[in-house]
């Protein structure tokens, strides 16, 4: 798993060393008090868009996920 930044400033997670490779782009639009978090499919360009409370809430819940599933390790 590689992470870039595009041309629009949003992260790319995935296979970013060629085209056509998996990959996930996110990014926050908007502006204060109306941004939407979009996390979308490169090769689709589908997408989940957020507003940034349920994007906090996404957040903090893949932590717990996380943190549950290695609460015996050391992060």
């Amino acid at each position: 798993m590689e992470i870039a930044k595009d041309d629009a400033g949003d992260m790319v997670i995935g296979d970013v060393s060629r085209l056509g490779g998996r990959a996930l782009t996110v990014g926050i639009t908007g502006i204060s008090g109306d941004e939407v978090l979009s996390i979308g499919w490169v090769e689709t360009g589908d997408s989940l868009r957020l507003n940034l409370e349920d994007a906090v809430t996404l957040r903090d819940e893949i932590d717990r996920i996380i943190k549950d599933r290695h609460a015996h390790e050391d992060l």
